[in-house]
């Protein structure tokens, strides 16, 4: 009886022994799986602080050692200050005086300014109010607000913002500004007379206004085409304050650029040396007043996976007078070896029968950046996007956003081809784009693209095909690296978001893009952390 006993002792004795020795095992494979940290960052986490809700959030360097943050949550606003090297905060202030109904539109930097830009629906009258009101940076505070200009109609919503339910941004206007960032322009559209595109012209408004938001012209202006005729492609305004806008007419299938100042609206048809399909362009005027077009092209529709949409063919960009007369233009077609790279063998089946129609190309791909360096070199980053909607039994639907590939390409500013890479990334998530899409930074001699990616991608190298990251779902923040002369990639996961301080605490509503530059190679981000607290994640670029 006694022996018995003790043999039942001495098994759950050695049963514990191996239950250790196993978990001892683990957390050991575990520290040897983790990925080596990029040596090109220094990051640091700040002490948590009292957290702030924000549906939006923006973030500015005052220029002197400092942060501050805007965080708008329906009609209250909260600005931080906070210390860059301590990364502590030194202010805070809470503002609620903003109008009834007041709806952010935009916060814009203007070189010493920062603009809130936002609008207030009047419900007797049914028109909207457009506000600016100067951030004083140095001091954190708001000044008074400015009202600018008041619609004459309803203006429909254009496109959403941040946030959800009551507190979501419902984007009305749109805001560009010129290259010396002198002007700004608010453009928006009316609600349409008729519904019928046929017969229906847009009413557009144009308001444009210098830095301390006086305006220098404004008013609402009927399109010369109805709406089946004429496709707004972009706008722009330019350092002497007219606004351009480049549309595409359908019946003829030609590019026209209207140039509009005060009432007067002046068309130029625009020579095209190709028949081919703007997919996306953006409308920038240089230094020099020339209007640079850049953007991708198709040469036809094309469904793979998700919704129906044209195929990216490549890149085009060309140059005008403000005039519309043709200055140059380049093409740029992505090889059947790029839009074949970490595709299935189905997948490159098609893209060989496409290319025989000069029809392939890299689907769902939106034009996210482009940067014209200091000795005029041009960066192109593009990024493959698109949503899916399921339809339930019960009549409900359920969305899917994907944020994938991302494709970047290097043009020298002889329009010469330096190089073009398509870099595997796999995203998806319920909540918008919510944490996903990439980061663009310079580094001195390479290009820096920072991104969530899957834990389990952490030690994948360059090419290999990622397992998706789901938004929401940690993750770690990774970087892809290429260098400037030469395009050779390399892969270096930067910061583990689910074990901030190496004790596993995680950090939530972590977004890519609220990464922002504090001062050359410096960069911070916010995230909240449980216990009702926020905390800093500064990235410091040593390369």
């Amino acid at each position: 009886m006694y022996k018995n006993s003790f043999n039942f002792s001495e098994n759950i004795i050695m049963k514990k022994y191996k239950t250790i020795l196993f978990l001892i095992l683990l957390a050991s494979s575990a520290l040897l799986a983790q990925p080596k940290l990029s040596r090109d960052f220094k990051v640091t986490v700040s002490d948590p602080y009292k957290v702030v809700d924000g549906s939006s959030k923006e973030y500015f360097s005052d220029g002197g050692g400092h942060v501050v943050s805007i965080k708008t949550q329906g009609k209250r606003v909260t600005i931080q200050k906070m210390e860059i090297g301590s990364m502590k905060e030194v202010d805070r202030k809470e503002y609620l005086d903003f109008p009834e109904y007041a709806n952010l539109q935009n916060i814009i930097r203007l070189g010493n300014k920062v603009l809130y830009l936002f609008e207030a629906y009047n419900k007797e009258k049914k028109t909207f109010s457009f506000y600016g009101r100067e951030i004083n940076l140095k001091e954190a505070k708001f000044e008074d607000y400015k009202l600018l200009f008041v619609t004459k109609g309803d203006v429909p919503i254009s496109r959403i913002g941040e946030g959800t339910g009551f507190f979501m941004q419902r984007i009305r206007f749109d805001i560009f500004y010129s290259v010396d960032q002198s002007k700004f322009i608010v453009r928006y559209r009316r609600k349409p007379a008729k519904r019928n595109d046929a017969v229906n012209k847009d009413v557009l408004g144009f308001y444009v206004f210098d830095q301390g938001m006086n305006k220098k012209w404004g008013g609402e202006m009927e399109m010369p085409y109805t709406e089946k005729e004429m496709d707004n492609m972009d706008f722009t305004v330019s350092n002497d304050g007219t606004a351009y806008m480049l549309a595409y007419i359908r019946e003829t299938k030609s590019l026209e650029l209207l140039a509009i100042n005060n009432s007067d609206i002046k068309i130029s048809k625009i020579e095209n040396d190709r028949d081919i399909i703007l997919k996306q362009v953006w409308l920038i005027e240089d230094s020099k007043g020339v209007l640079s077009c850049s953007g991708y092209y198709a040469n036809g529709l094309i469904s793979r996976k998700g919704p129906v949409a044209y195929n990216s063919d490549g890149i085009y960009r060309f140059t005008m007078n403000t005039s519309g007369k043709l200055l140059s233009s380049n093409y740029f077609e992505f090889p059947l070896e790029l839009l074949n790279q970490n595709e299935s063998k189905r997948i490159n089946r098609i893209n060989e029968r496409q290319e025989k129609k000069e029809r392939a190309g890299i689907s769902y791909l939106q034009l996210l950046n482009f940067i014209t360096e200091k000795n005029g070199d041009m960066i192109f980053l593009g990024e493959q996007s698109y949503l899916v909607e399921k339809r339930n039994a019960n009549g409900g639907s359920t969305i899917t956003y994907y944020y994938n590939d991302i494709v970047i390409t290097k043009i020298d500013k002889d329009n010469n081809l330096v190089w073009m890479k398509k870099l595997p990334k796999a995203q998806k998530g319920k909540r918008g784009k919510g944490g996903m899409s990439v980061r663009y930074i310079r580094g001195d001699d390479a290009h820096y693209l920072l991104y969530l990616d899957n834990i389990n991608n952490a030690s994948l190298g360059v090419y290999g095909v990622p397992k998706a990251h789901v938004d929401g779902k940690g993750g770690y923040l990774t970087a892809y690296k290429i260098d400037n002369a030469t395009g050779e990639v390399e892969k270096h996961p930067i910061l583990d978001i689910t074990n901030l301080y190496g004790d596993g605490t995680e950090g939530h509503q972590f977004k890519t893009l609220r990464i922002f530059k504090v001062e050359e190679k410096l960069f911070m981000t916010e995230v909240y952390i449980k216990g009702k607290q926020d905390a800093m994640i500064k990235m410091e670029l040593l390369k």
